[in-house]
């Protein structure tokens, strides 16, 4: 009879597995060995880990590391980088409140005074927490250092102008043509003299194609009107990125201040051209409007008013119809009526608009879609 107590022993064929001897004999009843227990390793065990360090005398201790920015060691918590827009501004925290952005959960190790990040399910020894961490440690630093170079960028060629950029210096005259240069990452500034108040039409256009803005301030640096892009529906034979603005300025000294929209130098040109036409509700006006010109007329109304500009052409052409405010920041334009036709009559490619306009000064501009010559028929009624 053997000695050898009933139970699970190494399989004695030399299999990496377990057999069961009942007392007697063998069975036929096998399972996998069982891997051995990896010893716990932490900041409680480096004597044990290496001997040496109990020789050395006294206590050694790991020099600080400051943790990548967005990390917290001070307290349990974890604080997620701010997301940034596309040009390193801080976004809106309310942005990702409906999102998929959820930071990680974080991982402590209670005996330990570092602080170890894990994600998902981890098997084995804790060498993995600690790859993680440098992996989110060199992902946070790339962050940091494309978002600094996005903003170097910017401030040495590749944004818009700002307030430390080089300044040109120019004048622009009512009824003629100004021209200036816009520095690289600086802007061009067009001292204006108004000697009689009324409303304006301001036309900047860039020689070499560029993307221009541009800003129309008072003498105290106030922006009283703003445009990018003058769009499609009155180029007056400009490019649709350059800007174009009505604006109403009393006798005064202004500036009219142009800059690059990424930051390029340009040669640029500036026409200021008085609005003198006016409309008044009810009026029924027919315009000739040579190639690549406009109709331009002023509005004034002393109520809040249901206001219809109906358009139509004389003829041939696509007349297109913008009404911008004089007071305000607010713009409405049409250029197709479409189906309204058959109601309202006209051709389908003329604009008709109709708007709830509060009381104020607005520019009605009129011009051809394509730039071609064009005669016109322009009513204006209300409900």
């Amino acid at each position: 009879m053997s000695e050898k107590e009933a139970g699970w022993y190494p399989d004695p064929s030399g299999e990496n597995q377990q057999r069961f001897w009942d007392g007697d004999g063998w069975t036929e009843y096998y399972q996998p060995l069982l891997p051995k227990p990896e010893a716990a390793h932490d900041s409680r065990t480096p004597t044990e880990d290496y001997p040496y360090l109990a020789q050395a005398g006294g206590t050694m201790t790991t020099p600080h590391i400051p943790p990548p920015q967005g990390w917290a060691t001070s307290s349990n918590t974890w604080s997620a980088p701010q997301p940034t827009t596309s040009w390193g501004t801080p976004a809106d925290p309310q942005d990702y409140a409906g999102g998929d952005y959820r930071p990680p959960d974080p991982a402590w190790d209670a005996g330990a005074g570092t602080q170890v990040y894990r994600s998902g399910t981890q098997g084995g020894g804790g060498g993995r927490g600690g790859l993680i961490a440098v992996v989110v440690a060199s992902v946070v630093v790339l962050v940091l250092l494309v978002v600094g170079g996005v903003l170097a960028f910017r401030g040495n060629g590749g944004g818009g102008a700002g307030d430390d950029g080089p300044t040109e210096e120019g004048v622009v005259e009512v009824g003629g043509t100004s021209s200036g240069s816009v520095p690289r990452d600086g802007e061009w500034v067009g001292a204006l003299a108004i000697a009689d108040a009324g409303a304006y039409l301001v036309d900047a256009r860039s020689t070499g194609g560029d993307d221009l803005q541009m800003a129309v301030r008072d003498g105290g640096g106030a922006t009283l009107a703003y445009n990018d892009d003058r769009g499609n529906l009155f180029q007056l034979g400009g490019d649709r990125l350059d800007p174009i603005a009505p604006v109403y300025l009393e006798p005064g000294e202004y500036e009219v201040v142009l800059s690059e929209y990424r930051g390029r130098a340009t040669d640029v040109t500036v026409d200021l051209v008085a609005i003198t036409e006016r409309f008044t509700v009810g009026d029924v006006v027919q315009a000739d409007i040579e190639a690549d010109g406009a109709f331009l007329a002023v509005l004034e109304l002393d109520e809040e008013t249901e206001l219809t500009v109906d358009v139509q052409a004389v003829g041939a052409g696509d007349p297109t119809l913008t009404v911008r405010s004089l007071d305000r920041d607010a713009m409405w334009t049409d250029d197709d009526r479409g189906s309204r036709a058959d109601d309202e009559g006209g051709s389908t490619y003329d604009p008709l608009l109709t708007e709830d306009l509060q009381a104020g000064r607005y520019a009605v501009m009129v011009a051809e879609y394509g730039g071609d010559p064009l005669t016109v028929q322009i009513e204006l009624s209300s409900s």
